[in-house]
């Protein structure tokens, strides 16, 4: 079986920042006291995402230059308007290109920046829980989004 590339390729990604604040309730840690804190399961959270997106051609390519900007407010377990215990924040770039001529442009548009936002949220998933896992915090993951619905907003 031949490998297959896919017409859109991944050309430079930049984390632009991230924040993990704990400090929002007194103790040494926002979420648990011990090693045996409460898994992620166990808390409720609320998440906001922003998304940019700018389109430029270039020698029959099409370039879609995205970010994703993303605050994750962690509550504990109970009433789900409890006090926000501790937050997860951060942003990213990517720039993604395929070939002009696929399909009509706007559809071309449309796929390109799903793939684009699809690839960011994976990055900023993988950084997330790799240091969250490091804070006081606790390992943190970024639930899955709709790529499509981000692109239509």
């Amino acid at each position: 079986m031949a490998l297959t590339l896919s017409p859109i390729q991944f050309k430079d990604s930049k984390l632009l920042y991230i924040a993990f604040d704990d400090t929002r309730q007194e103790g040494s840690s926002a979420l648990y006291s011990n090693e045996d804190g409460p898994d992620y399961g166990e808390k409720h959270f609320t998440l906001s995402v922003d998304r940019n997106l700018e389109y430029s051609e270039s020698d029959g390519t099409l370039s879609c230059m995205g970010s994703l900007r993303f605050k994750m407010d962690i509550r504990l377990p109970g009433d789900e308007n409890s006090p926000i215990v501790a937050s997860a924040e951060g942003a990213m770039g990517a720039v993604a290109t395929c070939p002009l001529g696929l399909s009509d442009r706007a559809s071309t548009e449309a796929t390109l920046a799903a793939n684009t936002l699809s690839y960011i949220w994976a990055k900023l998933r993988t950084i997330v829980e790799q240091l969250s896992s490091q804070s006081n915090i606790g390992t943190l993951s970024l639930p899955a989004i709709d790529p499509m619905q981000l692109v239509g907003e």
